[in-house]
């Protein structure tokens, strides 16, 4: 009889390597975020791609510092590697894309729009845009608010691992990380009139959709913790995360959209990934979403979060029916994304190799 593939489950020790699933999560959420965006369902919930990219982040982040957090932490390190990640693929993106807004329309470059976007203070002017009135431009630079985000909370979490020793005292740190912004969002809710926009794009108001991923790699990497979270690794439990997550969508009213929607998704997320990151009875499944060409489409799913919106301008431009523009707009997302992805590893290799938190490791060892 032949043996049915499987992919074993990822440690629960936070360490260094490949995570199963995480690629497939993350093409699921870029395609959330460019079918939202390219109008081709009004029922697509493309926010929600934002938090799952959140969570990830989070629980990748916080697993590779702790890993690393044994053999000595280095800060400077951390932020040399998110710089090589980050700062290139948006390079390569800035540069044709200017230049071509600036021949085709220059009166839609908004400068300041554009500034705060690379500076990673794109979300606090979606609030002015939305607040205020701000000018918005050419579209593309807007959703850079979610990668301000995950800068803020990178600049954060590498110093409070240093700062904060043991693992039942970073336990409560990303609890309060979880529970504050929730308690936030509400006093917002009841004082602000413009809420939910604040609420969606505020950098703190959001650090819980990453702080769900740190909590499960902190509790994970608890020996006091590790058996508790194991009780909760039942199908029916991950069902009701997914219930969380799907009520969060459902219910339309300003208190869910705008104070519960966030901690609600997060809770769910922390109870599926729980179950499918680490039942040992779903190895079969973790081989099927490791597919290459899955796997590809989350390695790219960030050069595809920073191109559709521009593969999608420049298709508009021929004026063709709305589903082939669709489709002809991913086709060129991909293309474009393939390339900058292959540039950017060509040429940052390696320093991604010199810096890389396994050299820490294996120096540090050694």
């Amino acid at each position: 009889m032949t043996r049915r593939p499987e992919v074993p489950a990822p440690s629960q020790r936070a360490e260094f390597g490949h995570v199963p699933v995480l690629d497939f999560a993350r093409m699921v959420a870029v395609l959330l975020v460019i079918t939202a965006h390219f109008d081709v369902s009004r029922f697509i919930p493309g926010g929600f791609g934002v938090t799952i990219f959140f969570f990830i982040s989070g629980f990748l982040i916080s697993r590779l510092l702790l890993a690393e957090c044994r053999e000595g932490l280095s800060v400077s390190r951390f932020y040399i590697r998110r710089f090589l990640r980050l700062t290139p693929p948006l390079v390569i993106m800035a540069i044709p894309t200017l230049t071509l807004y600036s021949l085709i329309a220059p009166e839609e470059l908004v400068w300041p729009r554009i500034t705060a976007a690379f500076l990673y203070l794109g979300n606090f002017y979606n609030i002015g845009r939305d607040l205020f009135g701000w000018p918005e431009g050419v579209p593309g630079y807007g959703l850079l608010w979610s990668l301000a985000i995950e800068e803020h909370f990178y600049l954060l979490i590498p110093l409070l691992l240093l700062l904060v020793r043991g693992s039942g005292h970073r336990i409560l740190i990303f609890a309060l990380l979880v529970t504050m912004p929730l308690m936030l969002r509400f006093m917002v809710f009841l004082t602000l009139e413009g809420h939910e926009s604040f609420n969606y794009y505020f950098t703190v108001t959001r650090f819980d959709s990453l702080a769900w991923g740190c909590l499960l790699t902190a509790m994970l990497a608890d020996s006091k913790w590790q058996p508790w979270v194991g009780r909760l690794r039942q199908y029916w439990i991950a069902g009701g995360g997914g219930a969380l997550i799907c009520a969060s969508l459902l219910l339309r009213d300003d208190l869910t959209q705008s104070v519960l929607c966030y901690s609600m998704q997060g809770l769910g997320l922390f109870l599926i990934a729980n179950v499918v990151l680490f039942d040992t009875r779903l190895g079969l499944l973790r081989w099927v979403t490791e597919r290459s060409a899955f796997r590809f489409l989350g390695r790219i799913s960030y050069e595809m979060y920073l191109w559709h919106l521009h593969a999608r301008a420049l298709v508009l431009l021929l004026v063709l029916p709305a589903p082939i523009t669709a489709s002809l707009s991913i086709i060129l997302t991909l293309i474009l994304s393939a390339a900058a992805y292959s540039v950017s590893t060509h040429y940052t290799r390696n320093w991604r190799k010199r810096f890389s938190s396994h050299r820490v490791a294996s120096i540090r060892s050694a």
